[in-house]
């Protein structure tokens, strides 16, 4: 499965910051669900930010494969940087991910 981004100026994505979810979609970034939409919108506000399987699927009462396709397709699409701690997968926001927005949205 294959998800893609719209293109994105560096003037649309600076507002990005205080955009509720419905907004983000009506700007282009359909492809992400209901449930990566906030993920990602909560990364853009704390970089420190940290996702786990398990976490998500609580969250969104979700299976924990459903969770786990979520976070891993942002990963794929660079969106989050997957490690480990342990034996437990770790999701993180890279340091650079408003940059990683706008080249993902001109790709």
């Amino acid at each position: 499965m294959s998800f893609r981004v719209k293109a994105l100026d560096r003037s649309q994505f600076e507002p990005l910051f205080s955009l509720d979810a419905a907004e983000l979609e009506a700007r282009g970034m359909r492809q992400l669900n209901k449930r990566q939409l906030p993920i990602i919108q909560e990364a853009l506000k704390r970089d420190a930010a940290r996702y786990t399987i398990a976490e998500q699927a609580r969250l969104h009462s979700v299976s924990y494969l459903t969770a786990r396709a979520d976070l891993e397709n942002l990963a794929n699409m660079g969106l989050l940087r997957k490690t480990k701690e342990g034996v437990i997968i770790i999701f993180l926001v890279p340091r650079d991910l408003k940059e990683r927005l706008v080249r993902l949205g001109k790709s």
